[in-house]
């Protein structure tokens, strides 16, 4: 087994309440973290000043590959679930979401 920890870090512009949108993918991956046994220790953080979000969570695996695709789908899955949009994940930097785009800032992965 293999465990890696995923933390992405989006800007986002947007005429809804920054709190509100933090909330909401918050929840998702949250959700996305007691749904599966492949997941742990989610956390989002943010600097509503800045409009930046951080989502983070381990992902478990056969292979560090399969570990980083849980971690991957959980973060694009919240995305979605809380209503944005992320075309282009693999190959773009930038994630849509309705009334509101995510700017990639950082991406770390961690070994745990």
């Amino acid at each position: 087994m293999a465990a890696i920890q995923m933390r992405i870090t989006f800007q986002f512009i947007s005429d809804n309440d920054p709190e509100q949108i933090f909330d909401s993918v918050s929840e998702a991956l949250f959700d996305q973290e007691a749904a599966s046994e492949t997941l742990l220790d989610a956390d989002v953080t943010s600097s509503l000043s800045e409009n930046t979000i951080s989502l983070s969570i381990v992902g478990i695996g056969e292979t560090i590959e399969a570990a980083s695709e849980n971690a991957s789908s959980a973060i694009r899955a919240a995305i979605h679930k809380s209503g944005g949009a992320t075309p282009g994940w693999d190959e773009t930097v930038e994630i849509a979401r309705h009334k509101a785009v995510f700017k990639f800032l950082e991406q770390t992965a961690v070994l745990a």
